[in-house]
């Protein structure tokens, strides 16, 4: 009997050693789950797609990532979205640029039909450049304001539900601040390029990337 009591009492120190140990690794776990959420991940090959900032709300979210997986043909060649934007816009064909943002813009032009009611978008896909585009005219020297703009244009693809090849000049401004205000609502993702090598030439030690913000909702 005192053999037997004793061996229970073994046991029992063994599992509740146990359960703490199992209850440590636990919390671990959920701690890792939380600060792993904060900075979401899919990878793929060359196709990652990363997630930072999703601060745009569910509908942008939604809309961007079945954008970015549509197929668009241009030039005979079928891509999505994605595999067409981590190619290098910046050298890329002014007029197959101005036919893929078109064929952008009509997709989202069917998802705003499709909401109803005035709705408001913007689509930015920055290639190469990691500021702020606005932020950087802004600290431009105006002598050398053209040669940048001129940089921007070739480095990015852009548009809003404010069309601005309509607009008289004298309301461009007003139109850049409402675009603005859309950014800053918008959804953030982070493409990477297959290439460390920038638009000048340069290896900068860490693979290019494209930055695409979307929103699309209330004015």
């Amino acid at each position: 009997m005192i053999f037997n009591k004793k061996s229970q009492v073994a046991s029992t120190l063994t599992w509740f050693t146990s359960t703490l140990i199992i209850f440590f690794i636990m919390v671990l776990f959920l701690s890792a789950c939380v600060f792993d959420s904060q900075a979401k991940k899919v990878s793929s090959g060359w196709d990652d797609v990363k997630l930072e900032g999703f601060n745009g709300n569910l509908r942008s979210q939604r809309v961007l990532s079945n954008l970015l997986n549509t197929n668009f043909e241009l030039d005979g060649k079928n891509k999505t979205l994605n595999e067409w934007l981590v190619l290098d816009l910046y050298n890329m064909d002014p007029g197959t640029k101005a036919v893929l943002r078109e064929k952008i813009r009509e997709e989202v032009k069917k998802v705003a039909e499709i909401n109803g009611g005035k709705i408001c978008y913007i689509f930015q896909a920055v290639s190469g450049i990691e500021k702020d585009l606005a932020e950087i005219l802004k600290e431009t020297d105006p002598r050398g304001s053209g040669y940048v703009a001129s940089f921007i244009e070739k480095s990015s693809i852009q548009f809003g539900s404010y069309d601005t090849d309509y607009v008289d000049p004298r309301g461009l401004s007003f139109i850049g601040e409402v675009e603005n205000k859309l950014l800053n609502r918008a959804t953030s993702i982070v493409l990477p390029r297959d290439t460390r090598v920038n638009v000048f030439g340069f290896d900068e030690g860490y693979y290019q990337k494209v930055i695409v913000k979307f929103y699309i909702g209330e004015c």
